[in-house]
């Protein structure tokens, strides 16, 4: 999904011969590497970690519950910033003043996690295209944020970024439905994210809206609640607690739906969170405690094994 260095590093710095990179089968250079993260493994089941539950959200008419928070509304919080989406449409610098003018700067983002969060609980569309404070209007082909964090992560579209343009594409936008990035024209007009730190101290004109339908302590994410348990638990010891709060074990439809997740445990120090989908049954076939069919899976390189056992996902 884009190309990075082999030691794991974004790629940040590009000096392509011409006619490169190509887009041959097998030419991949050995820089080639899937990072969206968070893939599966099956673990034995008496194994303590972190779970994950789902449930159906109550009623949608149940109006939503408003404490103070470190974000006014609307902005969104997370993991000690504020997030907005803008859709009304900006050059790249006129995106970038709003934000400025808003006291942040256009959304830099430095890790899977915040990826996952940005394309998930910020309300973005995979039809939208929305600038991001990625560019490299300094340098040619040395990207960097405009708000001068550093650069330990990127996102690119396979054959981004590609400067293909008459004109120079400086500037970085996301995209599609794994919100990955690409290159653009400054001068042209989309819609953008802008990201500023939280209050460090609650104020009087700072609301933060919780999940609508969504009991405290879970987090609504299209027609379900999820809930991150607070303790380590076995596979029946999760998914006993998921069924006293009246929900199961998480069923993972999409990979979009995983993407979530990847945020909603990305600041937590377990490293394994349980899922629903086991092959407890019979080492041939995973089934998730929902008996739902398993129209998507995300193992990690060398999973599943060959041993019967619950699936995790990992927070590494």
């Amino acid at each position: 999904s884009g190309w990075q260095w082999c030691n794991g590093q974004p790629l940040r710095y590009l000096k392509w011969l011409s006619g490169f990179p190509t887009t041959q089968p097998g030419y991949s250079y050995g820089v080639l590497k899937n990072t969206f993260g968070s893939e599966w493994s099956n673990e034995p089941c008496s194994e303590k970690h972190g779970y994950i539950c789902q449930r159906g959200h109550s009623v949608p008419t149940i109006p939503p519950v408003v404490n103070t928070g470190f974000c006014q509304s609307p902005w969104i919080p997370y993991s000690g910033n504020c997030y907005l989406l803008h859709r009304n449409k900006r050059t790249w610098m006129e995106a970038r003043d709003v934000c400025l003018r808003e006291g942040g700067d256009l959304l830099s983002i430095l890790n899977t996690e915040e990826q996952s969060f940005a394309i998930t609980q910020l309300g973005y569309l995979k039809t939208d295209e929305l600038w991001i404070g990625f560019n490299d209007r300094k340098t040619q082909m040395l990207f960097e944020w405009s708000d001068q964090s550093s650069v330990p992560f990127a996102s690119w579209e396979v054959g981004e970024p590609s400067h293909s343009a008459l004109h120079a594409e400086d500037c970085v936008l996301m995209r599609g439905e794994e919100g990955k990035w690409a290159d653009d024209i400054c001068e042209n007009k989309y819609g953008f994210i802008c990201k500023k730190k939280a209050s460090s101290k609650a104020s009087n004109n700072d609301t933060v809206v919780t999940s609508p339908g969504c009991k405290t302590g879970w987090t609504r994410y299209g027609y379900y609640c999820y809930m991150a348990g607070s303790e380590t638990k076995t596979f029946d010891e999760a998914k006993q607690m998921c069924e006293k709060a009246e929900s199961q074990l998480v069923d993972i439809s999409s990979r979009i739906e995983n993407a979530f997740l990847v945020s909603l445990v990305g600041a937590r120090p377990e490293k394994y969170f349980w899922t629903g989908l086991s092959n407890q049954k019979d080492l041939h076939t995973f089934e998730w405690t929902s008996t739902k069919q398993v129209p998507f899976t995300h193992f990690n390189a060398g999973m599943p094994g060959r041993k019967q056992g619950c699936v995790a996902m990992t927070n590494l």
